[in-house]
């Protein structure tokens, strides 16, 4: 059985890291289709939850085009 290079774990985590957050970009859609626009929190606060969410996805991709 071959084992891993340390290059493709590190590779691997990486790709982990941009998996998890799409995930979490499904669950914001989630939440926001659960509020249905009846939480004013909610409806002001999510839009820069999401950009901030994009700010570490676009990070992400490039650190991991670095590697």
């Amino acid at each position: 059985m071959a084992t891993r290079s340390t290059r493709n774990k590190i590779k691997h985590q990486s790709k982990e890291g941009l998996d998890a957050v799409d995930r979490i970009f499904v669950t914001l859609e989630n939440l926001d289709m659960l509020a249905a626009g009846r939480s004013v929190y909610i409806t002001e606060n999510l839009p820069m939850v999401v950009e901030s969410v994009k700010f570490l996805q676009d990070v992400l991709k490039r650190f991991r085009e670095g590697l």
